[in-house]
């Protein structure tokens, strides 16, 4: 019996049942986390995250489940691109993901929240992150004899992605998402993610070519 989860691994019991039960009786589970982001950043690109509740259940796992596959399937749009290779390394060091468990999305639609809609000055920042951090978990990852191909294609295609595209003409489609879910929620994208301000001040200045 193969037990596979796509979950966002907010929670691990239902009533009086705790799934961690359930898969010390099962010699092949894989678990498939949806985890985009850390800490604040996560709480707000997927709103009811509770960041902490996140960390004690990947550390009851590896307690009580060692042998239970673990990958996380990160979705990386333009919220989350300038942050997400340091969340990555930062787990892999911290213990709690192993460096090859990995299958990396790229977000296509809506296309207005695509890293495509980046001008070529983010997108370069964003490639040499990308490039540099790879590295890091490369050297990492060999250093203890594991393979790191399901790392070096996710992070080349999202590259390939990035940089095969211009969609600049959407940034005023994703200031307007923006602006009507932090406005229903109370909360301020810039709060979560100010690397993302140069966006907007390009949005602001005209250089996108949109109706403002």
């Amino acid at each position: 019996v193969e037990m596979n989860y796509t979950t966002n691994f907010a929670l691990l019991h239902h009533k009086q049942s705790r799934i961690l039960d359930y898969w010390k009786k099962f010699k092949n589970v894989s678990v498939s986390a949806r985890l985009d982001d850390s800490g604040p950043r996560a709480e707000y690109l997927r709103k009811g995250t509770v960041w902490s509740t996140i960390i004690k259940n990947r550390g009851m796992m590896i307690r009580e489940c060692p042998d239970t596959y673990f990958e996380i399937t990160p979705t990386i749009s333009v919220y989350n691109v300038f942050h997400f290779p340091e969340f990555h390394l930062d787990w892999i060091e911290k213990g709690l993901l192993p460096a090859g468990n990995i299958r990396l999305n790229v977000l296509t639609h809506q296309a207005f929240m695509s890293v495509r809609i980046l001008p070529l000055e983010m997108k370069l920042m964003v490639k040499e992150k990308w490039e540099t951090y790879l590295k890091k978990i490369q050297t990492y990852a060999w250093d203890r004899g594991i393979n790191t191909w399901k790392i070096d294609s996710g992070y080349q295609s999202l590259i390939n992605f990035m940089m095969g595209g211009d969609d600049t003409h959407l940034i005023g489609e994703f200031f307007k998402r923006v602006n009507q879910v932090d406005k229903h929620r109370n909360e301020n994208l810039f709060d979560f993610y100010p690397e993302l301000k140069p966006l907007w001040v390009y949005h602001k200045s005209g250089m996108s070519g949109l109706v403002k």
